[in-house]
């Protein structure tokens, strides 16, 4: 009978540690980066599986975005330097739609050459484990694996390093 009730406890036990592993991998589990899909500034669906092959830098951030602002030139210039190689910046837009209009004069104030996608949302910023604070930035391999992320501004040589 002891024999019983210690089989008893020992699977109730492991039963109960399994539940709970799978119920935290499910809950830390994240989206793959090519199911987003947002739109353009020409109003053009755009997802992360057509840069499949490339190195993609995803950008969260909004034009009201004190440190998104102070952050762009450094995405410049990253995507100016890098392009050639295959490394593609891409600035997914958290703004609400009362301040998208600002979207197109702050990318031409910016001489950002980049794409630019809007509509981008802190459940999707989640979904990449990105939390929701913006600026927050997903490094995402030429496989489309996320292999860094960034919460918070980019600094030069951390961005370096995950590329």
């Amino acid at each position: 009978m002891k024999y019983l009730i210690r089989s008893f406890i020992v699977i109730s036990l492991m039963l109960a540690i399994a539940f709970i592993s799978a119920s935290a991998q499910e809950a830390n589990q994240t989206t793959t980066p090519e199911a987003l899909t947002l739109k353009d500034l020409k109003d053009q669906q755009q997802s992360l599986s057509q840069y499949r092959g490339n190195i993609v830098v995803l950008n969260f951030w909004a034009t009201w975005c004190v440190p998104c602002r102070e952050e762009m030139p450094l995405l410049i210039g990253l995507q100016k330097r890098y392009e050639a190689q295959g490394i593609v910046v891409i600035g997914a837009s958290a703004d609400e739609r009362r301040t998208q209009k600002a979207i197109p004069s702050f990318v031409r104030k910016q001489k950002i050459s980049f794409p630019i996608w809007i509509g981008a949302t802190t459940s999707e910023m989640q979904r990449l484990g990105l939390g929701e604070a913006l600026p927050a930035t997903a490094i995402i391999d030429r496989d489309g694996q996320i292999v860094g992320r960034i919460l918070g501004p980019v600094e030069k040589d951390d961005l370096q390093n995950h590329i």
